[in-house]
C-alpha cells in the first residue's frame, strides 16, 4: 500500500511538472522571446502627440490615416496610465506628417473612452465616411459608430453592445452599421483565461453584427485578433496563439493558414502608396 502511494505521489508530481513545464513552452512560444530579430535600417521618425497605448491605424486611399490611442485596464496588462483614450488623424502624404487629435461630438462618454480596434467604411452613395472604434468602457466590450466630419470632428452616432460581443479585439466595417468583429478570449478572468491558452482551446470566435442580425461568422479559434477585408472581399484574421492568419472565403469557411508574427491586419488601400 505505502508502495502504491508513492508511486500515485510521483505520478501526480510529475502530471503536474509536466503541465507546467508544456504551459511554460507553450507561452514562450508565443511570446517569440527565442525568435531571432534582423536588425532593418529604415528611415523612422518620432510622431510627436502619441504618448501612450498607441492600438490600432487605418487608412484611407487618399492617405489619410485614423489611429486609436490610449488602451489601458485591458486583459491584465500594465497600463501606463488610466487617461480618457483619445483618436487622431494623421496625413501620410504630407512631407512632415503630424498626428491631430479629433474632437469628439455627440453624447458618447468620454471619461471612459477606452479606444481598441478600428476600422473605417465610406458610403459610395454619398462618400460620406465612418469610423467604427472598439471600446473598452469598465472593461466591457462595445463598439462606436462615428461619421468622419470636416478635418478633426467625429461625430458618435451610435453605440452597438450584444452578447456576442463580449471581449472585441479588433473590427471590420463593411457597411454603414455593418461589421465584423474577433472576440479574443472566452473567459474574462486571467486564471481561466491563461487555462484556456495552455490548452489551446479554440473557443473564440468572428462574429457578424448588422440591425438586422447578428451570428457566429468563423468559430473555432483559439484567440482572435486582427481582421480586415481584402479589396476582392475575402476576409483575413490573425490568431494571436497560433502565430499564424486565415483567409475566410466568402461562406467564411477555413480556406487557407498564412503564417505570420503579428497582430494586426491592415490589408493594402486602393488607390494608396505609401511614400
Amino acid at each position: 500500500m505505502a508502495a502504491l502511494k508513492k508511486v500515485l505521489i510521483a505520478a501526480t508530481v510529475a502530471a503536474i511538472a509536466a503541465f507546467f513545464g508544456h504551459g511554460f513552452l507553450k507561452i514562450n512560444r508565443l511570446s517569440l522571446a527565442s525568435r531571432e530579430m534582423p536588425v532593418k535600417h529604415l528611415k523612422c521618425h518620432y510622431l510627436p502627440n502619441i504618448e501612450y497605448g498607441a492600438e490600432d491605424i487605418t487608412v484611407l486611399k487618399d492617405g489619410l490615416a485614423f489611429l486609436s490611442t490610449g488602451l489601458h485596464d485591458y486583459l491584465d496588462m500594465p497600463s501606463f496610465s488610466n487617461e480618457p483614450g483619445k483618436m487622431y488623424v494623421l496625413d501620410l502624404l504630407h512631407p512632415k506628417p503630424t498626428p491631430v487629435e479629433l474632437q469628439i461630438k455627440g453624447e458618447l462618454d468620454l471619461s471612459s473612452f477606452n479606444p481598441h480596434g478600428i476600422s473605417v467604411y465610406t458610403d459610395e452613395a454619398d462618400d460620406s465616411i465612418y469610423l467604427f472604434v472598439v471600446n473598452h468602457p469598465q472593461r466591457k466590450s462595445q463598439v462606436e459608430i462615428f461619421r468622419f466630419v470636416w478635418d478633426d470632428t467625429l461625430v458618435h452616432l451610435k453605440t452597438v453592445a450584444h452578447p456576442l460581443l463580449h471581449s472585441v479585439n479588433d473590427i471590420v466595417a463593411v457597411g454603414p452599421e455593418h461589421f465584423y468583429a474577433t472576440n479574443d478570449r472566452y473567459f474574462h478572468n486571467a486564471a481561466p483565461q491563461v487555462l484556456t491558452v495552455v490548452l489551446s482551446l479554440p473557443w473564440c470566435n468572428v462574429v457578424y453584427y448588422s440591425p438586422e442580425e447578428v451570428r457566429e461568422a468563423a468559430g473555432g479559434i483559439q484567440s482572435a485578433n486582427g481582421i480586415n477585408i481584402s479589396p476582392d472581399k475575402r476576409l483575413f484574421s490573425a490568431h494571436l496563439t497560433m502565430n499564424n492568419a486565415c483567409v475566410h472565403n466568402g461562406c467564411f469557411n477555413l480556406e487557407v493558414h498564412l503564417n505570420i508574427q503579428g497582430l494586426d491586419i491592415e490589408t493594402e488601400t486602393p488607390g494608396f502608396r505609401p511614400q
